[in-house]
């Protein structure tokens, strides 16, 4: 739960309360990371229960803003269980501590991923945003990010639209 007023709800942990403070990514902090587990595994199951009802799995879109993003994309980093065929993530990275861990040996399948950010985005560094879509691609994933001008948000420029409309056409087109 978010300490916001009113509060609201996260995919994982990143404030630490004790601490008062968000918590820093290092190479031994796992929190943020832990907690992201258990999304991940709802995520997995949500795939396995489409395609066991007669859904295919290039059909199936994941798209999220901000950590939404960064959940959809961990399914992808993570490389246990079905994917969906397109990820878009929109204001959203990778954390930088999965970009750490070892992947599971085995080729994941291969899924059209687009991760889309404004210019002025001060909580997604373009640089991590640029290690999300390396490490994607190395893991076999077709991988293509947009920068459109502005700051941080939603879907919410015609440039914006412009390119996630853009993306699925070609994604589902193939």
């Amino acid at each position: 739960e978010l300490l916001d007023n009113p509060p609201g709800f996260s995919w994982f942990h990143f404030f630490d309360e004790k601490a008062g403070d968000f918590i820093s990514p290092s190479p031994t902090e796992t929190r943020r990371l832990d907690s992201l587990d258990g999304t991940v595994e709802m995520l997995r199951q949500l795939m396995e229960q489409l395609l066991a009802s007669g859904w295919q799995r290039e059909n199936v879109l994941f798209i999220g803003f901000a950590q939404g993003g960064t959940a959809a994309l961990q399914l992808l980093v993570d490389g246990r269980g079905p994917t969906p065929g397109v990820v878009v993530a929109v204001a959203a990275a990778c954390l930088e501590e999965s970009l750490g861990r070892p992947v599971p040996d085995g080729s994941p399948e291969c899924s059209q991923v687009l991760l889309l950010q404004r210019d002025d985005d001060p909580a997604t560094p373009a640089q991590l945003v640029n290690e999300s879509v390396s490490f994607l691609a190395r893991r076999g994933h077709r991988v293509q990010r947009r920068s459109v001008p502005g700051a941080a948000g939603m879907l919410g420029s015609e440039e914006e639209a412009r390119a996630f409309y853009e993306f699925l056409g070609r994604a589902w087109d193939q």
